[in-house]
């Protein structure tokens, strides 16, 4: 029977020390540093590992090809954190309203978010930003591709802090898309939301263009849409 290898007692110190500077920077989630840990210790463990939390299962099926039973398990929005880049981001969901009509997610200011001016990157803010809306389309009008169709960003205030993503689905617009998916087949509404501050000031203003289109759209650039739509 082969002896199982034990780390040295050095290389433990190192793993040790490694993870005590990654917390106190706050640049790795605890899931990370665990795959450091992998990584350190049995490379190919870590790559299996990494791909484990890298499966289309783990993503929404606007962001990729998830089946439709998985959004059923979603219905809080939480897997959202684990979709990959996100993960990486240590997003926290806060809340998500029914179908998605009331969204509040944070994003923690960290040594990776924060630009050499001690705020938030712009890209850091517009890859959470980017899909929100269109997710959000999907849950209200199921069995319609939705994509963003456009986005502008109001940079108003430095994010000095974590920042809070904030998205609300008017009902007068919700009524006005139903009126002209009914009418035309097609709607390409526009929402307005935002990250603000901790004190509650709005730092960056977010205008999302989205399309909703039929299912089987030529141009469509998401994968079309479930036969049920996302419950």
């Amino acid at each position: 029977m082969p002896a199982t290898k034990v780390a040295s007692p050095r290389r433990r110190m190192r793993l040790a020390a490694l993870f005590t500077r990654a917390r106190r920077v706050g640049v790795l989630h605890p899931r990370s540093v665990i795959l450091v840990a992998l990584t350190r210790l049995r490379p190919a463990l870590a790559l299996a590992a990494l791909l484990a939390t890298s499966a289309c299962a783990l993503a929404p099926r606007e962001l990729n090809l998830t089946p439709v039973w998985f959004h059923r398990l979603d219905d809080d929005g939480r897997m959202l954190e684990w979709y990959p880049p996100f993960l990486m981001m240590r997003i926290k969901v806060l809340e998500i309203g029914p179908q998605w009509r009331r969204v509040r997610i944070r994003m923690p200011l960290n040594a990776i978010s924060r630009n050499p001016g001690g705020v938030m990157f712009g890209g850091y803010q517009a890859a959470l930003a980017d899909p929100i809306a269109a997710l959000a389309c999907a849950r209200v009008f199921p069995g319609y591709s939705t994509w963003t169709r456009a986005m502008h960003m109001d940079f108003e205030l430095g994010g000095s802090t974590d920042l809070e993503l904030r998205f609300d689905f008017p009902p007068e617009l919700e009524a006005r898309i139903g009126e002209e998916l009914a009418r035309d087949g097609r709607s390409t509404p526009s929402f307005e939301y935002g990250y603000f501050l901790a004190d509650g000031t709005r730092c960056t203003r977010v205008v999302n263009t989205v399309a909703i289109r039929p299912r089987g759209y030529a141009k469509a650039t998401t994968p079309p849409a479930p036969e049920q739509g996302v419950d």
